[in-house]
């Protein structure tokens, strides 16, 4: 059995990814920014600052065959730049969320048995497998965003402080991960 994971940031998913290659089932893992401990690029990094490393060392990946992994460090980069900039980082990660399924090769998906995908990244990778007759399997990894936002109405009502900081998630971004 081959497992095509896909997943644009980090969560677990790395942890998820290496059980899967433990397991002999990892075809691929998909990912925003990724290095396999195995390569050259990992050996490279331990020469930076020590300030830098920190900062890139949670993207290092062990266990892993760096050809198992397929990257878009260029999208993640992007997405990470931004989230300085913006108001709403909702909307900016929506937009990596979108380039990042389409950027999966339908060739990909075909190659293997079972594609695993999350929540709020999965909407559009979902219908391709569907459509390409694959099984998909989505990992719920954070409540639903509806019991999110009562949460954070009653947390609003007990600390009003933090009211401002509290960005309700807009209807079409919670339509999709439903």
């Amino acid at each position: 059995m081959k497992v095509l994971l896909a997943h644009p940031g980090t969560q677990y998913s790395f942890h998820l990814a290496k059980q899967l290659e433990k397991a002999g089932l990892l075809y691929q893992f998909y990912t925003g920014l990724a290095i396999s401990n195995e390569s050259l690029k990992a050996k490279l990094l331990h020469f930076l600052p020590s300030t830098i490393y920190k900062k890139v060392s949670n993207r290092i990946i062990e266990n892993i065959p760096a050809e198992k992994l397929k990257t878009l460090p260029l999208l993640e980069y992007q997405t990470i730049l931004g989230m300085r900039n913006t108001v709403n980082p909702e909307d900016l990660i929506y937009k990596r969320n979108l380039k990042f399924q389409q950027s999966i090769p339908d060739s990909a998906i075909m190659e293997c048995d079972i594609v695993i995908g999350f929540d709020t990244s999965s909407w559009i990778l979902a219908e391709r497998c569907k459509s390409l007759g694959k099984l998909f399997f989505l990992d719920i990894s954070i409540g639903h965003p509806i019991s999110k936002e009562k949460i954070y109405r009653e947390l609003s009502k007990s600390y009003p402080e933090w009211k401002e900081q509290i960005v309700p998630k807009k209807q079409a971004f919670i339509d999709l991960e439903c």
